[in-house]
């Protein structure tokens, strides 16, 4: 059995490697970490939120994640970050700090309930997310050191905010696209984490319009190929993972093991193992999207667990 140390370690680096390739891919200027799979669509506020567990740990990737915020204004769908924030996760600190269309200089900051990764108590989150307020303030019209975007499927959510903005559609859109021969509305909520009764009134104007058919909440493209060549994905191959599930489970994951470790328990404890039992239960590629079982950065993620091991052979 891998130790718990070693369990944390790798699945910590590999899950970085997974960040820093899609912040890549969005324009980042990453040196030592290999890019996105240009196939798996990347979800801007997921990979966001995720990123900013990390934070105190990766100057680097806080320094990315601050310009790409000021660069990319109108790309980022806040309400969905804001609703991700309503459960009083420490990240929420983080947020308000970095979010500089929100700058409150007399708000004060309450204490979590916990510290986010590498911080070993939660007022330390209160003191980092301080420090960010005031590089903010400090680095307000500096240039920025990001490069363009790739277009490519992975950043086909982006492309679609070029073509449609930020109207649901974008979504539905999308995952239609990484779904040509249809796809249930049930599983485009889970991803978007959109509200069904929103996706299905868009769906309904959409048929209304001849653009999909719908049929007891099942939905397919009526004519991929306008909008395959619109977003210059004609030719290529596209598929969605849901990452907002594979990102919280894994930063819940790191956070738990980290606290077991803190409260002495045994690397191979029950309470550790499962811990990962759990993770690797909501990590389940079934549930995870159209692209999930191909997608090399979810493969990596999962051959951390010695009880996948077990299961694939």
């Amino acid at each position: 059995m891998t130790s718990r140390d070693t369990f944390e370690q790798s699945y910590h680096r590999r899950l970085l490697d997974l960040i820093y390739g899609q912040w890549a891919s969005l324009g980042g200027t990453v040196v030592s970490h290999p890019h996105a799979e240009e196939f798996s669509v990347i979800d801007p506020e997921a990979l966001l939120w995720c990123s900013l567990e990390f934070l105190p740990t990766e100057p680097r990737l806080e320094e990315i994640v601050a310009q790409w915020l000021v660069a990319n204004p109108a790309y980022l769908i806040r309400q969905r970050i804001i609703k991700a924030a309503k459960n009083e996760d420490p990240r929420a600190l983080l947020w308000q700090c970095l979010d500089q269309r929100d700058q409150k200089p007399e708000r004060v900051l309450d204490i979590p309930a916990e510290p986010v990764h590498g911080l070993g108590l939660p007022e330390d989150v209160v003191k980092f997310a301080q420090r960010i307020k005031q590089r903010n303030l400090q680095n307000r019209g500096e240039p920025t050191r990001l490069g363009h975007f790739r277009k490519n499927s992975a950043t086909l959510l982006l492309q679609a905010r070029d073509l449609l903005g930020h109207d649901i559609r974008h979504f539905l859109l999308v995952y239609l696209l990484a779904n040509p021969h249809g796809a249930k509305l049930k599983n485009l909520q889970r991803w978007s984490r959109h509200a069904y009764r929103s996706l299905s009134d868009a769906a309904d104007r959409w048929k209304a319009a001849d653009v999909i058919s719908l049929e007891s909440g099942y939905c397919r493209l009526i004519a991929a190929e306008p909008f395959q060549t619109l977003l210059r994905v004609r030719d290529r191959k596209v598929s969605v993972v849901n990452w907002w599930t594979v990102f919280e489970t894994s930063v819940r994951l790191l956070r738990d093991l980290a606290k077991s470790r803190t409260k002495g328990f045994e690397t191979e404890s029950a309470i550790t193992t499962s811990l990962k039992r759990e993770a690797l239960k909501k990590l389940n590629v079934a549930d995870l999207g159209s692209g999930a079982r191909e997608s090399f950065p979810v493969r990596r993620l999962l051959e951390c667990f010695d009880v996948y091991d077990a299961l694939v052979r």
